[in-house]
């Protein structure tokens, strides 16, 4: 009974230790040219105006 309580509690912990290295991180990067003539605060007006 102690073999399996113990097998148990290590299976538990074996699991519990590697369901992060399975999580897959992701990240987009999103890169703009700005057309002549406007600013980067145009850039982010627009930009709050889209997200409101």
């Amino acid at each position: 009974m102690k073999n399996l309580l113990l097998g148990a509690f290590a299976s538990a912990a074996l699991l519990c230790f590697s369901a992060g290295a399975l999580a897959d991180e992701v990240s987009e990067v999103w890169t703009c040219t700005l057309e002549e003539g406007k600013t980067i605060d145009d850039a982010q007006a627009a930009n709050s105006k889209w997200l409101a």
